[in-house]
């Protein structure tokens, strides 16, 4: 059986264990990185860094057969050509199909809003062109899905 483990600055990837689960037969090991939380406030050096160290620490205690990086900040913007490493990115090619209107939204921290990385992405997923992209700096978002606060807890 396989061994995942699958990684983020909190629980906001939390959702994507259940596809795992349900495409390979695997042992999940999920790592909420709080130390480093948010990952969308460090600049890219400090993230490098982070992310890097952070893989090695997976790699040597739990031997994994794959290692998800669950959160769109670090899938972006940092560089790590491993081959059992893979990345969450936006899913902007599907949500272009699926959209009836031909609005789609990338929420995002400002990290990577204001990265030329998403460009750079939004660019390679050659788009058509009806779709209008917009995207949004959810920061405040993450800290509460991050943090779980729910809007109307106190």
């Amino acid at each position: 059986m396989a061994k995942i483990v699958v990684f983020d600055s909190g629980f906001g990837s939390l959702s994507i264990i259940r596809p795992i689960q349900q495409a390979v037969k695997s042992d999940i090991v999920y790592f909420a990185d709080q130390k480093n939380f948010p990952y969308g406030k460090k600049s890219k050096s400090q993230l490098t860094k982070i992310i890097t160290k952070t893989v090695s620490m997976l790699e040597e205690k739990f031997k994994p057969d794959l290692i998800v990086i669950g959160s769109n900040t670090p899938s972006l913007l940092v560089e790590i050509n491993k081959k059992k490493i893979v990345k969450v990115l936006p899913p902007i090619k599907k949500a272009s199909k699926i959209s009836r209107t031909g609005n789609i939204a990338i929420l995002a921290t400002r990290a990577v809003v204001r990265s030329k990385k998403l460009s750079e992405y939004v660019r390679k997923s050659r788009l058509p062109t009806h779709v209008n992209l917009k995207s949004i700096d959810a920061t405040k978002l993450v800290r509460l899905v991050e943090e779980g606060k729910f809007l109307g807890d106190q």
